[in-house]
């Protein structure tokens, strides 16, 4: 997963992130979202690698997940893009991969999101842009 923090149209920090394990993603972002303070970024693009997997019927009675995607032997394999800014904005673009018995690995189309996919892990930096705002960085 790679980040880029933005001020204004310019790049003011790169940043690869690697995790293993949930809580070590947390905490990832949350350095992210002292990264975006320090450099004063006013926006931020991510782009990752995911597992995705649609919801069950009952998933979804339930408005809930049951097994995330990683544990699912129905998961897909998909990158998305997804980006914020200060100012309220976001934007998410995914690619679903497709692996051919050949071992070949394609792209599909990338298509919109409408359900945010990215929206929490991007709560860190949320937060952290209403403190610098509250405190009037």
């Amino acid at each position: 997963m790679f980040a880029f923090l933005y001020e204004g149209e310019v790049v003011v920090a790169t940043q690869e992130l690697r995790f293993d394990d949930q809580d070590t993603k947390i905490l990832s972002f949350e350095g992210l979202a002292d990264l975006v303070e320090s450099t004063r970024a006013d926006g931020i693009v991510i782009i990752a690698e995911g597992w995705l997997a649609i919801p069950t019927q009952r998933e979804e009675e339930l408005n809930t997940i049951f097994f995330p995607a990683r544990d699912r032997l129905d998961r897909m394999e998909g990158i998305t893009v997804y980006a914020a800014t200060r100012d309220g904005r976001q934007a998410e673009l995914l690619s679903m991969i497709e692996r051919g018995t050949d071992g070949q690995v394609s792209c599909g189309e990338p298509v919109e999101v409408t359900f945010p996919m990215g929206a929490n892990t991007l709560v860190p930096i949320r937060r952290k842009w209403d403190d610098m705002e509250k405190r009037g960085i």
